[in-house]
């Protein structure tokens, strides 16, 4: 949840900078499988943005509580979409 509601503060950040606010775990695995932090926090946010994009449609500006309760959402149906998939 953390990583949604601080894209906007990373991503403000210049390109050299940004892994800078990346946990210890993402900047070990860009260097483990040879990838940019950066862009990858690039591809988490458009990912997130296009995820969301419904609900800020419907509600318009969203609040801290409103990426809360639709991650627990996005969250709920994944789950539901891998129990799906073990059943099959």
């Amino acid at each position: 949840m953390n990583l949604i509601v601080n894209l906007p503060i990373a991503c403000a950040r210049p390109p050299h900078r940004r892994g800078t606010r990346l946990g210890q775990q993402v900047r070990r695995l860009a260097v483990e499988r040879e990838f940019s932090p950066g862009e990858a926090l690039e591809e988490v946010a458009q990912a997130s943005k296009d995820a969301l994009a419904d609900t800020v449609e419907k509600l318009g500006r969203l609040t801290r509580r409103d990426l809360e309760e639709e991650a627990q959402r996005l969250a709920d149906l994944r789950g539901a979409a891998e129990t799906a998939v073990v059943l099959a």
